[in-house]
Parts: C-alpha cells; sequence; structure tokens
C-alpha cells in the first residue's frame, strides 16, 4: 500500500470510530506519518471532545452540546426563556469549536467531527427499541418512518435551534453535516430532510432559505 493510500486509511477508521481511545490510536498513527497542521489540529479537536486536564473522561463533548442545544430548541419557543436560551446557544457555537475564522482544513476537519457525532446519534436511535416503536410499543416503524422521525428529530436540533434565534449561518457546518450524514444512513428516504424542514417552517411560520 502506498503512503498516501495507508494515510488515507487510517484517516477513514480515524473518522468512523465512535470510541475515544481508538480514536486516539489512530490518531497517534496519522501524526507520527504525517504532522501536517490538519492532523494537528484534529488532535486539538480530539481533545477538546473527550479530554479534560489532559485525561480521557469517558463523556463526549459534542454529544453532550448536542443534548443542550437539543433542550435550548424547547426553551427558544418560549417567550420566556427565548432571551436566555438565545445566550446558550452562543455558549453550544463555541463549545463546537465553531468560529468566523475557521481555516479551510479547520472546517473539514469539524465538518467530519461533526459527521461522526451525527453518527452516533442515528445510531443510537436505530437500536433503542423504544425510539423505533409505534404507539403502545405493538410494532416496529417501518424504514421510511424511522428516516422521517430521526430527520425531524436531526433538523430541530442542529437546523431549527440554530434558526430560532437567527444563527442559522453559524451553525451552517453543523447543519450540513448533519443532513449528510443523514443522507448516508437514508439513500432512499432523502426526501425525509426536506419534509422535516417544511414541517419545522410550518409550524414557526418560517420562510426563510433552505438549510
Amino acid at each position: 500500500m502506498h503512503l498516501t493510500e495507508d494515510l488515507n486509511d487510517r484517516l477513514d477508521q480515524y473518522n468512523r470510530s465512535t470510541d475515544a481511545e481508538t480514536k486516539k490510536n489512530h490518531l497517534d498513527e496519522l501524526i507520527a506519518a504525517d504532522p501536517s497542521e490538519a492532523n494537528l489540529f484534529r488532535r486539538l479537536v480530539w481533545e477538546k471532545r473527550f479530554t479534560k486536564n489532559g485525561k480521557i473522561t469517558g463523556e463526549d463533548a459534542f454529544l453532550n452540546s448536542f443534548i443542550a442545544l437539543n433542550f435550548q430548541q424547547e426553551r427558544l419557543t418560549s417567550f420566556l426563556g427565548h432571551k436566555r436560551a438565545a445566550k446558550e446557544v452562543g455558549i453550544i457555537y463555541e463549545q463546537f469549536m465553531l468560529s468566523d475564522h475557521l481555516e479551510g482544513y479547520q472546517k473539514e476537519v469539524l465538518y467530519q467531527e461533526y459527521r461522526n457525532l451525527i453518527s452516533i446519534y442515528v445510531q443510537l436511535c436505530r437500536h433503542d427499541p423504544k425510539y423505533q416503536s409505534v404507539v403502545l410499543g405493538l410494532g416496529k416503524l417501518r424504514e421510511e418512518d424511522l428516516s422521517y422521525k430521526l430527520a425531524k428529530d436531526l433538523y430541530r436540533i442542529v437546523c431549527g435551534a440554530p434558526r430560532l434565534c437567527n444563527r442559522a449561518e453559524d451553525f451552517r457546518l453543523l447543519s450540513d453535516a448533519a443532513r449528510d450524514s443523514f443522507y448516508s444512513y437514508f439513500p432512499d428516504n432523502k426526501d425525509s430532510w426536506d419534509l422535516a424542514r417544511k414541517d419545522f417552517e410550518k409550524k414557526f411560520h418560517y420562510t426563510e432559505h433552505k438549510i
């Protein structure tokens, strides 16, 4: 295997891995073979996501931020809670390492990290019997219905929350990664994403451009 092919294979394994220790092992190999700016930034992202004070925490900071964004989306629909929730969304923006001044390679690294995050969420939902059950647990959702349910949840969190406080563009990298990750899991049900967007806009009376 050529060096470039080997590096690409290691990077692919890093991007696909969901365990902090496994990702670290792949990343160590990547940096040893290619200490590029992208790989060194990848190290910073990994540390931000999985460590505290130099030690692996056993938690995923990006997943925690994703869950927090879900909570703020619900608060943003409240008149009394909107201002506080909008402030919290700003904090979540920083927790996701988003910025107006990202270099191209930094955007690519974060995009892949976000796709990895969304992949974890989709897998958790697909392996949760409760998430896939129909009313009263008397059956299991069809693939088409499951894709729509996931699309609604993902759109509401990564696109809806930012839109409700006028920060859609700030979260564009995350929302693009979520959409593309969803498409990779449901290539035959891509329309579910547009349907989820239309449902959100109808519910909250939004008519702005698509995301």
